[in-house]
């Protein structure tokens, strides 16, 4: 059956990840470190934590698909090793404050730069388009307008606290029963294995996204339908689904 919906993840599969990512967490690091009263070097251990080695964030990293509540208890592991004078509730509203005091850090490119030209080909073939992140609403909204794709998307649903993130299958199912679709009608589009589990969840296929060849193994093995390098490759696998 022909897909009349397409979900995608923003980060990793629309949006370069490191390019944005990796100078936002500089930045917001070493804001949550000086604010423990720490050494510099505790950004680097916590870095080593996230799992990002040279350059290049993992995309089993929490840095790359979990939450900011997630990602902060990553970053209280690492700073409880040092001081107690912080809770794991503090660090994460810690976390929450300092990724959105320095969002402005990030670079925004696509992740291909024919991201646009596939996207429009989708969208003028009457395929309803989505984006369904863990990300903050406004950061969202701000990097899809800046990509300069925002007009792609029906919809975009992230992290407003109200309706459970990925990989809970809520908001698949709740688009789905909104736009009166089947599963074999819809696709998943991600880079992680979270955005696998979340299509698995809600019984729909998924193409995963990944630059490198262990990225793409990794999907794979979790469980993805195809694989392809970048987003704009989609347009020219869809038949194989």
């Amino acid at each position: 059956m022909d897909k009349k919906l397409i979900i995608f993840d923003k980060d990793g599969t629309l949006l370069d990840f490191d390019a944005f990512w990796l100078p936002v967490s500089e930045a917001a690091l070493s804001y949550i470190v000086e604010y423990a009263k720490l050494p510099s070097s505790v950004v680097s251990e916590i870095f080593d934590a996230f799992d990002v080695r040279d350059g290049v964030t993992s995309i089993t990293s929490e840095l790359c698909h979990g939450t900011y509540a997630s990602m902060g208890r990553v970053i209280f592991s690492v700073i409880k090793k040092h001081t107690d004078a912080l809770s794991e509730n503090e660090i994460i509203a810690l976390t929450r404050e300092a990724y959105h005091k320095y969002m402005d850090k990030g670079e925004i490119k696509p992740t291909s730069p024919k991201l646009y030209e596939a996207l429009k080909e989708l969208y003028d073939s009457g395929i309803t388009l989505g984006v369904v992140t863990t990300d903050a609403p406004l950061v969202t909204e701000e990097c899809l307008k800046k990509l300069g794709i925002r007009e792609f998307f029906t919809f975009v649903l992230s992290d407003d606290g109200v309706m459970p993130t990925k990989p809970s299958p809520d908001s698949l199912d709740f688009v789905r029963e909104k736009l009166s679709l089947s599963k074999n009608e819809i696709l998943m589009v991600g880079d992680t294995l979270t955005d696998i589990s979340y299509a698995k969840a809600g019984g729909v296929q998924v193409v995963g996204v990944a630059k490198t060849e262990e990225n793409a193994e990794i999907l794979r093995n979790g469980g993805a339908d195809l694989v392809i390098h970048d987003a704009s490759k989609l347009c020219e696998v869809l038949s194989a689904l």
